[in-house]
């Protein structure tokens, strides 16, 4: 019987091991990221739901469109921002590029906050 060594990963493999343990770091970085840009959204999203002119002008506000957009404004943005985490940590664990999943939420958390600016704004009377 003879016993043989065991052998050794190619360098090239050791290579792609690399690039896939840096290409994880900066994903959770990224992820890390998007949970404070989560928090830097609901800063002024939260101010918005305090601070209206309605109290001061009540005939020119939409008040049912103001419920709509904090309804549904505060939900969808969680949504988001639990989606792209989920489907960041299953790419992660199937070994698969997920870098631009949380730049990806980002850029969708940003267009609903946009989205629910506009509508309170719309409710307001300011546009």
């Amino acid at each position: 019987m003879t016993v043989t060594p065991p052998q050794l990963p190619a360098d090239e493999d050791v290579a792609v091991a690399r690039t896939r343990k840096k290409s994880r770091r900066r994903t959770w970085l990224l992820l890390g990221g998007l949970f404070l840009f989560m928090y830097l959204l609901m800063i002024p999203t939260g101010m918005s739901l305090h601070n209206s002119t309605c109290s001061y002008h009540p005939a020119a506000c939409n008040e049912g469109l103001i419920a709509f957009a904090n309804i549904f404004g505060m939900p969808a943005l969680l949504l988001i921002f639990v989606v792209s985490i989920v489907v960041s940590v299953v790419l992660l664990k199937r070994q698969k590029r997920a870098f631009f999943v949380p730049l990806l939420g980002a850029v969708a958390m940003i267009g609903c906050v946009v989205i629910w600016g506009v509508l309170v704004d719309m409710g307001i009377g300011a546009i």
